[in-house]
């Protein structure tokens, strides 16, 4: 049986509206509208600009080394090399 692209489109086209509407804005869980997307009003799009301009947001890392330490230890280094 052939498929009609237009039934697959209008399938689609539905699957994705229900996942936009479906959507809980990230700073209060109130449903999001579509002008501030994925936000429900530009208060909490700038409740989370702020956040990230704050360093509310921090990626994990490594604590960064101590730059005396690693002197000293490229000067051990050296030391030992020349001996």
């Amino acid at each position: 049986m052939p498929s009609n692209d237009s039934d697959d489109a209008g399938a689609s086209a539905k699957t994705v509206a229900a996942r936009l509407t479906a959507a809980a804005c990230p700073v209060c869980g109130k449903a999001t509208t579509a002008r501030y997307r994925p936000f429900c009003s530009k208060r909490c799009a700038d409740v989370d600009l702020s956040r990230w301009l704050g360093g509310g947001y921090v990626v994990p890392g490594h604590e960064p080394a101590d730059p005396d330490a690693m002197a000293d230890a490229l000067r051990d280094a050296d030391t030992t090399r020349e001996d």
